[in-house]
């Protein structure tokens, strides 16, 4: 119902911006909304579920022990394995967050998601090259989602090679015209190549499509600017 939908939320806010009067009743409900999940403790779902409100409730250990239920309830999870992650990187056990990826995808070698959040995690750790293969294996599995080609190129950029980088925009771009984060990032992959008139044009081009993004104006002035136009 409402409440329960709304338990995430309350449940990660901070205890003094509850009213006092206000706290007794939830901490039954999430009391509740524990005892509801673990009537379905044979779930992969509800473990995974009380993980994550336990990880909203600052409550990692039990967040982990909840999470890593959940995955032997369902070692294929994707869900599972890029929460649990998500909570050791938190932890600040980072080589285990990426243990539990490639584990993962041991067993779904195709899949984006987890792809993308290793990819992340190697970029935490300044590691462009792997990170960037995870990130293309990610864009070619799941081309429906911007954020896998922006990290692509990001990372290539990130190796001192504008010119892949912007080929790896483009190509983004051909499949997301209205993306803004991926324009951006190819306005920068083109500046060290001297081509910052075709930066321009891409951000004049675009604010006709973003037409909620009047933060565009600035950004073409700024490059009108730099070009003395």
């Amino acid at each position: 119902g409402v409440q329960t939908c709304a338990l995430p939320i309350l449940a990660a806010a901070p205890p003094a911006t509850i009213p006092a009067e206000s706290r007794p009743a939830l901490v039954d409900a999430l009391a509740e909304a524990r005892e509801a999940e673990l009537v379905n403790g044979e779930r992969s779902g509800s473990w995974l579920n009380l993980g994550v409100l336990a990880v909203d409730r600052g409550d990692l250990a039990g967040a982990e022990q909840a999470i890593r239920t959940a995955q032997a309830l369902e070692p294929r999870s994707v869900p599972a394995a890029v929460n649990l992650a998500d909570v050791l990187r938190t932890m600040g056990r980072e080589a285990e967050a990426r243990t539990t990826l490639e584990e993962a995808l041991a067993s779904r070698p195709n899949d984006a998601t987890l792809h993308h959040a290793l990819g992340l995690a190697w970029v935490r750790a300044k590691d462009y090259e792997r990170a960037e293969t995870h990130f293309a294996e990610a864009a070619s599995w799941a081309p429906e989602d911007p954020r896998n080609p922006l990290m692509h190129g990001l990372c290539v950029a990130q190796l001192e090679d504008p010119g892949r980088a912007v080929s790896i925009l483009e190509n983004g771009l051909a499949n997301h015209p209205a993306d803004v984060d991926l324009t951006l990032a190819l306005v920068e992959s083109l500046r060290p190549l001297g081509r910052l008139d075709e930066g321009l044009a891409r951000v004049t081009a675009l604010r006709s499509l973003r037409p909620d993004r009047p933060d565009l104006e600035q950004v073409e002035q700024q490059l009108r600017a730099e070009l003395g136009r």
